[in-house]
């Protein structure tokens, strides 16, 4: 059980003040705050850096305990050991010791930095509304139809806002974010047409006005294979030249996007050397249609063409 489930659309927050290191005026310290039971880390599969898990020791009218995110502990206890130190919680101004180190989660986008967060005992600290977290290897339905069962069966009248899988949660919070991805992909994939069509312009172009050189050439004995491979040539270094500078432009523009990107890093090895190589192909094919009608160019039509 939990006060606020990850990615649930709401969260609470408390002020809280390290005992023994007073802050400069007008400074105040702030977290995400969530009392949880005792198996909720094990639920959430969220590790132990150091310490212990909330047990049955934690129990309501004992000392308030404290775990808290491994980068809360890092920079608001400036690599001093945590464990054992003591916190002033709230307008309360309760005070609980810390008694471990978790990793970092997320729970509100996908893409936010890791950052504080203070877990208390639900037992110690209790909440007037609160979510059940069930790991389940089956069917979601099935799975959401058993649990309303089982909470009903303790209490009808007891209501229950929403059972969904967190794969759901994710879904509904980064919507703007999957709009957005999808709009970028949208508009990427019609510069990239807009770009073949482009090249094949500037090089059913090029070799319109070199219909007579062309010509010269093969009357010469340049074969047509020749031909193919000058006007391909040509066109492939104008088109490696803009994938060039795009690349370099891509990598200046890394810093922007850092914020926006989840399980991918702004200079992605993989990203950046597919993506060029795409555009590359793409070029390519649009260079063959105007070096195919070169190749196969009369050379008596193309030694009268003015």
């Amino acid at each position: 059980m939990a006060s606020h489930v990850p990615f649930g659309g709401f969260g609470q927050g408390i002020e809280f003040q390290v005992v023994g290191k007073p802050l400069q005026p007008g400074e105040r310290h702030g977290a995400p705050f969530t009392a949880v039971s005792a198996d909720y880390f094990s639920t959430m599969q969220i590790g132990l850096v150091k310490g212990r898990f909330f047990d049955s020791s934690d129990a309501y009218g004992t000392s308030p305990s404290i775990i808290i995110s491994q980068t809360m502990a890092r920079q608001v206890l400036s690599g001093e050991d945590a464990i054992g130190k003591k916190l002033t919680l709230g307008e309360q101004h309760s005070v609980g010791t810390i008694v471990g180190i978790v990793n970092d989660i997320k729970i509100y986008y996908l893409r936010e930095r890791p950052g504080w967060h203070i877990y208390v005992p639900l037992a110690q600290f209790p909440s007037r509304t609160f979510g059940f977290v069930v790991r389940s290897s089956g069917d979601p339905t099935i799975m959401a139809t058993a649990i309303r069962d089982a909470l009903w069966a303790v209490d009808r009248d007891q209501p229950i806002s929403s059972v969904e899988p967190l794969q759901n949660l994710i879904a509904v919070v980064n919507t703007g974010d999957r709009v957005v991805a999808d709009l970028m992909v949208f508009f990427s994939v019609l510069a990239m047409f807009l770009g073949a069509i482009g090249i094949y312009g500037v090089m059913a172009h090029l070799v319109s006005q070199r219909i007579h050189e062309i010509g010269i050439r093969m009357a010469l004995g340049a074969s047509p294979v020749h031909v193919m491979r000058m006007v391909l040539s040509q066109g492939l270094k104008l088109a490696l030249g803009g994938v060039g500078a795009g690349v370099l432009a891509a990598l200046g523009a890394t810093r922007l996007l850092a914020t926006q990107l989840y399980q991918v890093t702004p200079t992605d090895p993989l990203t950046f050397s597919v993506v060029p190589l795409l555009f590359a192909i793409v070029a390519l094919a649009a260079c063959y249609v105007p070096a195919w009608r070169g190749m196969r160019v009369d050379p008596l039509v193309a030694l009268r063409y003015e």
